[in-house]
C-alpha cells in the first residue's frame, strides 16, 4: 500500500532495462490483480464443497485489512506489483511469478496447527477486522526500516511460530529456489520488504520445491473443523 514503492518499482525497471522481472505473486494472484475490475460474485457453495472455507475466510480478512489501510492512503493493495507487470511490458522484459500458490500456503498453515492453535489464529485474524487505528504514509514507509522489520518478524516468530514458518520463511525458501532456476541475465526482483533478507540468506542454501508445495493430509475429524469456519461465517 506504499505510494513510494510504486514509484520506485517504475523508476528502477526503466533505469535498469532488465531482460526479466520476477514478482512476488503466484499465477492466480497475478490474474486477479490484473482483472480486479472483472471479479465475479463469490460462489459460497462451491467454496464449501471444495473445502476451502478456512483459506477463503483468511484471505478475505487479510484483504479487508489491506484495503482499509490502502483507502486511507489513496492507493490499492498490490499496486506496486501491478506497476512491475506494466513496466516490464513497457521495456520488453519477460515477467515471472515466483511466489507459492496462496492456497497451498494457507493449507500448509491450517493443517499443521493443533485445534487450540487454530482457535488462536482465528481470534487473531478476527481481531484485525475491528482494529480502528489509522495509519499515514510516513508510518508505512517507516515500516520498511530494516530494524523495525527485524523486530516485527522476531515478534511473529515468537508469538505464532507455526504461522510465521509457513507464511514467511517457507515462501522465502520457495522464492529463492525460483530465482535460482528462472532465466535472465539482467533482472529486477520485486518483493515485499519483509522477504528481502530471508531470500538473500536462502540463496546460499538448497530447498525442495516439491516438499514446499506438498499439502499435508487432513487430520481425522475433529470438532474444530466445524466450529472455527462456522463461527467465522456466522460473524
Amino acid at each position: 500500500v506504499s505510494k513510494q514503492s510504486i514509484d520506485e518499482v517504475k523508476s528502477v525497471i526503466e533505469e535498469v532495462q532488465p531482460d526479466a522481472v520476477w514478482i512476488e505473486l503466484d499465477d492466480n494472484r497475478a490474474y486477479a490483480l490484473q482483472n480486479r475490475d472483472k471479479q465475479e460474485d463469490v460462489d459460497i457453495k462451491s467454496i464449501i464443497k471444495s473445502k476451502k472455507v478456512g483459506s477463503f475466510v483468511a484471505n478475505l480478512i487479510l484483504s479487508s485489512c489491506q484495503k482499509r489501510i490502502a483507502s486511507e492512503l489513496d492507493t490499492n493493495p498490490g499496486d506496486e506489483m501491478l506497476q512491475a507487470i506494466e513496466s516490464a511490458k513497457e521495456v520488453g522484459a519477460s515477467v515471472y511469478y515466483i511466489d507459492r500458490d496462496i492456497q497451498v500456503t494457507f493449507q500448509r498453515i491450517w493443517r499443521n496447527l493443533s485445534f487450540w492453535k487454530k482457535i488462536n489464529l482465528a481470534a487473531t485474524l478476527l481481531a484485525g477486522l475491528f482494529t480502528k487505528e489509522e495509519v499515514d504514509g510516513e508510518e508505512i514507509e517507516n515500516l520498511k526500516n530494516i530494524d523495525l522489520l527485524y523486530e516485527a518478524i522476531k515478534e511473529m516468530d515468537e508469538s505464532l511460530p507455526d504461522v510465521s514458518l509457513r507464511l514467511l520463511h517457507e515462501r522465502n525458501y520457495y522464492m529463492s529456489e525460483k530465482i535460482k532456476n528462472t532465466p535472465g541475465d539482467t533482472i529486477v526482483i520485486v518483493i515485499g520488504a519483509a522477504h528481502t533478507d530471508g531470500i538473500i540468506e536462502a540463496l546460499d542454501e538448497s530447498y525442495s520445491l516439491y516438499e514446499l508445495q506438498t499439502v499435508p493430509e487432513k487430520k481425522k475429524f475433529n470438532i474444530g473443523f466445524w466450529i472455527i469456519p462456522g463461527t467465522i461465517i456466522i460473524l
